[in-house]
């Protein structure tokens, strides 16, 4: 016997294969990781000085962030986007 929760099915060339369970099946296709990008690459990104980032985060006005443990400040992706998007509307 394969593995728990494994199972076979027959395709129509009669070649067993075998199939994924729910939880596998939901793994396959989830969603890819939002990326956590460094200051730096934000910066580069958006092409502001990092003097008027910084500023923008003082003011509450740049995107939202996330401290680390270790105190790196890492920006997800969806966020950086989101807050590019709203800066469109006002515009």
């Amino acid at each position: 016997m394969c593995g728990a929760g494994s199972v076979s099915s027959v395709s129509d060339s009669g070649v067993s294969r075998p199939q994924l369970s729910a939880s596998r099946r939901s793994l396959a296709v989830a969603k890819p990781r939002d990326e956590m990008l460094t200051i730096p690459q934000v910066i580069e990104e958006i092409g502001v000085p990092r003097a008027t980032f910084y500023r923008w985060r003082q003011c509450r006005k740049g995107p939202k962030a996330i401290k680390l443990p270790n105190g790196a400040v890492r920006i997800r992706r969806s966020e950086l986007e989101r807050w590019i998007a709203t800066l469109e509307e006002a515009a």
